[in-house]
């Protein structure tokens, strides 16, 4: 798995995390012109259940994502659904998302080891990316809520994870060095939570920037305010692929 992925470019590192809740003419221009400097598009579950406009039944979501399969049928969408269920209806889910043709979805790795089972078996050709602790929780939150810190649950739940047959791991960059072991050391690494330098970290509380996640051993980020915080979205795109860059080479 890993090493189908091991020689891409920055651009193709990229994923642009779209948890926007419109889906514009404007903005279709605007991700055309995107689309030659990323990897890919992660749509976010606030896109997925907003109507494209007032009455429709057709959501944010599914607008981008047939626009782009449509469109542009080499990217990457990674559909953050983040499943959490019992075993059967996590089996409906993959099911369903299937369907949709994306190149993968997210489950939450926490879930119980059967239901993970259940979403790996009926995926298709689907990757199942297990998110194990989101990068807005601290130490004290993580204890709080699985009554471990964030360095024991991660590697906890990664674990479990490809012991399923999951695919890849979503964790902030700060829990990379703790995925080189065992089983979890075999599926892809990608890492949300990342600025790049001087941005302002805003909810999150785990951050690295995108070059530092890379030499970490990240396989893809996941940016939001880095790339669609100003009008320049093809800019930031850019700085980002350049901060990889200079992430890659300091990890040769």
């Amino acid at each position: 798995m890993k090493a189908a992925y091991a020689n891409l470019e920055p651009r193709e590192r990229i994923f642009c995390a779209w948890d926007r809740p419109s889906f514009t003419k404007e903005d279709k221009y605007a991700v055309e012109k995107l689309v030659p400097h990323v990897g890919g598009f992660k749509i976010g579950l606030e896109a997925m259940h907003m109507p494209i406009e007032l009455g429709s039944s057709i959501t944010v979501g599914h607008a981008l994502r047939v626009h782009l399969q449509h469109f542009f049928p080499h990217l990457k969408i990674f559909w953050d659904i983040k499943g959490l269920d019992i075993e059967n209806t996590m089996a409906g889910l993959a099911k369903s998302v299937s369907h949709l043709g994306v190149w993968g979805f997210t489950v939450h790795a926490s879930a119980r080891l059967e239901s993970l089972k259940a979403a790996v078996r009926f995926a298709g050709k689907a990757q199942v990316i297990g998110v194990t602790v989101l990068t807005d929780t601290s130490d004290e939150e993580c204890f709080d809520t699985y009554n471990e810190k964030v360095e024991d649950t991660v590697p906890h739940f990664a674990e479990r994870f490809a012991r399923a047959g999951g695919h890849a791991l979503v964790s902030s960059p700060h829990e990379l060095q703790l995925m080189n072991v065992g089983e979890r050391q075999k599926l892809l690494k990608i890492t949300p939570g990342v600025r790049l330098p001087g941005a302002s970290t805003h909810d999150q509380k785990r951050v690295m920037t995108p070059g530092d996640a890379v030499a970490g051993g990240a396989d893809f980020v996941v940016c939001g305010r880095d790339i669609f915080g100003s009008d320049d979205w093809v800019g930031n795109a850019e700085r980002v692929a350049e901060n990889i860059a200079a992430g890659q080479q300091a990890k040769a």
